[in-house]
């Protein structure tokens, strides 16, 4: 399974942003934006995180007017506590960032043909990166807020024709009038703009004190479902186990639920069961049944926050550390099982590493600089590790993967991926291994100064992750040649270590590759290129000859790696079976029996 695909069960994103100031931490307006399927809030403590999450799920909806659910109001601000104590204020804002593709604006264009091609000319005059920003401002966040007409629109609309027609064209089919100003057209449309694209959400928070209580009753009622600390878990487990006739679909949440419970526990006859009178949750497995409440504190856990993430569909989850007495690899399972099997948009507060390095989520971080809260995208490695130092962890607290495959260099992380990929999907890179680029021991040798102190160098760097694999090209020229001193000493370390060791029997990766597939990526890379130089199990498989009969030439071996893999790539030669499926039960069983 590869991360760049879009995540199943997913209509999302159901906002795409959004942003506020004036609200405690939060002085001047900061967004967050764009919001992907997971969003991870990480900072130090007293950052502000936790107030992103209050805001989110207790004024977000009640405030903004468009995007009113019945029912729904803002939660009583206290101006001691809730506002901010910046000076000389004039309002507070809150914003939302929508997607131009997303179902709303979809629906509000095909009303007929004219209204789509003038709410297309508008959307592309005002998007940015296939969202548009509304502001809404109050003079106190006690009062429903209002849009805020930027002054750009007027200045793009007043001299461009074709715009101000297409305001004019949306003001008169949304109002049914006719006359006014461009300042009247654009003030009119725009408003009803908003209101048509914003996202008809529900905002639900999974706090960070979570506890299963073992009775569904107090004071002689049942306990609200609503209560998402626990206390309502076995009536919501109840919802999706026992559906009525006419909400039997819902089972098959259940039935995810239940897949993900015996993949935590290792255990495919794990059965979750709530007793007659909805009193407790009861554990079926091997025969046996006891109470939920007697398992440990992690897999409980997981437990309430996957029943409310599963019961819930189409709606915004503001989840508090999720990470709390949850090893990390739950953690990593718990991200995987959101991303992959429910159908709801998260946003959640963490300063877990192995949320921060997790390939399902997008991180931001919150910081706080002169008495307000700062928030940034995190997105490179360097931002990541930048980030993990804030929060006081070292580098070796980053290598959160269940095993590191050290590489030579990104073609051979191509190809590994590519097989890997294709062998065992459910194994996911950044969850289940991480690959690491060392360069080469030549290069190691070059770098150090001698072969011995490029050894010690490298042994060192592998002791970060005790599951360590290390792929070396043989580089050797012919059947007899021997493997370098340098290789042998690393490899007989690793081993000795409970490593796995794979010595290429060519001489480099690539001579796994069946040399007519790799001309074949050689020529759509390098169109010159009339033929390898060799096909032998030793050569420099990647060097060719010209059609015009010159010299030798180094093929690029990324952009091959990436053409070998587009045809189609294929078991490799010689020892690769043996070597490859010894690589795979090394992952899985540092991956353990789950």
């Amino acid at each position: 399974m590869t991360i760049e695909e879009a995540p199943p069960n997913f209509g999302g994103p159901f906002l795409d942003g959004f942003g506020f100031s004036g609200y405690r931490s939060f002085g001047s307006h900061q967004r967050i934006s764009p919001l992907t399927k997971i969003t991870v809030l990480s900072g130090a403590n007293n950052s502000g995180k936790s107030n992103v999450l209050r805001f989110l799920s207790g004024q977000f909806l009640g405030l903004l007017p468009t995007t009113r659910v019945p029912g729904v109001k803002a939660q009583k601000l206290d101006p001691e506590v809730d506002y901010h104590n910046g000076v000389g204020r004039e309002f507070f804002t809150i914003s939302m960032s929508v997607d131009i593709n997303g179902p709303e604006c979809q629906a509000f264009r095909s009303k007929n043909v004219e209204r789509r091609a003038v709410v297309d000319r508008i959307l592309g005059a005002i998007q940015k990166n296939g969202a548009v920003d509304f502001e809404f401002r109050s003079a106190t966040m006690e009062r429903v807020f209002s849009l805020h007409q930027p002054e750009t629109l007027l200045r793009k609309a007043s001299g461009n024709p074709s715009l101000s027609d297409a305001w004019r064209n949306l003001w008169e089919d949304t109002h049914n009038m006719s006359g006014g100003s461009l300042k009247m057209w654009i003030q009119g449309a725009y408003g009803k703009l908003a209101e048509a694209l914003a996202p008809q959400i529900s905002i639900y928070s999974i706090p960070a004190v979570r506890q299963i209580v073992s009775q569904g009753f107090e004071g002689g009622t049942i306990t609200s479902t609503e209560d998402n600390s626990g206390r309502g878990l076995i009536n919501r487990l109840s919802e999706i186990a026992n559906p009525p006739y006419n909400k039997r679909h819902r089972r098959k949440e259940f039935d995810e639920l239940i897949k993900f419970i015996r993949k935590v526990l290792g255990n495919e006859t794990a059965m979750l069961r709530v007793s007659h009178g909805i009193t407790e949750i009861l554990l079926e497995m091997d025969g046996k049944e006891f109470p939920i409440t007697s398992l440990g504190t992690g897999i409980q856990e997981l437990v309430v926050i996957a029943t409310y993430c599963t019961s819930y569909r189409g709606a915004i989850i503001c989840l508090e550390e999720p990470e709390i007495h949850l090893h990390p690899t739950l953690q990593k399972k718990l991200v995987e099982y959101l991303y992959v099997s429910t159908e709801n948009q998260y946003v959640m507060a963490s300063h877990s590493p192995a949320l921060i390095n997790s390939p399902y989520v997008s991180i931001y971080k919150l910081s706080m600089e002169s008495g307000e809260t700062k928030v940034l995208p995190v997105g490179s490695p360097g931002e990541k590790f930048s980030l993990c130092g804030d929060l006081g962890l070292s580098a070796s607290d980053l290598l959160q993967a269940n095993c590191i495959i050290w590489v030579e260099g990104a073609a051979d992380r191509i190809y590994l991926n590519a097989w890997l990929s294709r062998a065992t999907p459910e194994l996911v890179e950044g969850v289940h291994y991480s690959i690491m680029f060392y360069g080469g021991t030549g290069n190691l040798s070059h770098l150090c100064g001698d072969e011995s102190s490029a050894a010690d160098a490298f042994i060192k760097l592998t002791t970060l992750n005790r599951n360590c694999c290390l792929i070396i090209d043989s580089d050797k020229q012919n059947e007899t040649s021997p493997i370098s001193g340098v290789k042998e000493r690393i490899k007989l370390s690793v081993e000795s270590e409970g490593g796995y060791v794979w010595i290429t029997a060519g001489r480099e990766m690539e001579n796994y590759i069946d040399p007519d597939v790799l001309f074949r990526a050689i020529k759509s890379v390098h169109r010159s290129a009339a033929d390898l130089v060799s096909r032998e199990k030793y050569s420099h498989s990647t060097r060719f000859v010209q059609e015009d009969g010159g010299e030798e030439c180094k093929a690029d071996k990324v952009p091959v790696a990436k053409a070998v893999v587009g045809l189609g790539i294929e078991d490799g030669r010689f020892d690769w079976d043996e070597k490859f499926q010894g690589l795979i039960q090394f992952v899985k069983k540092a991956n353990g029996p789950n």
